[in-house]
């Protein structure tokens, strides 16, 4: 059997599988305590299309953007939050506070990862002993979703 076949199915050849370029260099997190993770909601005509266009990450009391383009998640470092503005022509972005939510403030982070997808890619905060947030980008339209871990 080659190295490049499992269960009788081969994988597709590297070229082929899906990338995910990081732009900028992402903090170390791991180890740090969480005081926020934001998401910038984008409204349009009264639907939510868009749960995490924009994350803004406080930890240690740093902020951090970060953003998926495509293929690409763009690492920032950041000043906080902009105010939530609304747009023209019933656009409307909403700040949410994921961590707060979901009791996360005050938690250490575990891990930071990202992997590729066929239409993006994911990058997930896993918070000891607490949960995971992940934030999931497909044909630039990032969601976030939250796991709690027993």
């Amino acid at each position: 059997c080659c190295p490049c076949s499992v269960g009788g199915t081969e994988s597709p050849p590297l070229a082929s599988r899906p990338k995910l370029t990081v732009n900028g260099t992402p903090p170390p997190l791991a180890g740090g305590r969480c005081d926020a993770v934001l998401c910038v909601e984008y409204w349009f005509d009264g639907r939510l299309e868009e749960s995490a266009k924009v994350t803004y990450l406080q930890v240690d009391d740093v902020w951090h953007r970060l953003f998926f383009k495509g293929s690409v998640l763009h690492w920032r470092s950041s000043q906080g939050p902009p105010e939530p503005q609304s747009g023209h022509s019933g656009s409307e972005d909403r700040l949410v506070n994921v961590a707060a939510r979901h009791a996360l403030v005050g938690s250490t982070v575990a891990s930071v990862t990202h992997t590729p997808s066929a239409g993006g890619g994911s990058l997930t905060l896993d918070f000891e002993a607490c949960g995971l947030i992940t934030l999931h980008a497909d044909n630039d339209r990032t969601s976030v979703g939250f796991v709690a871990v027993d």
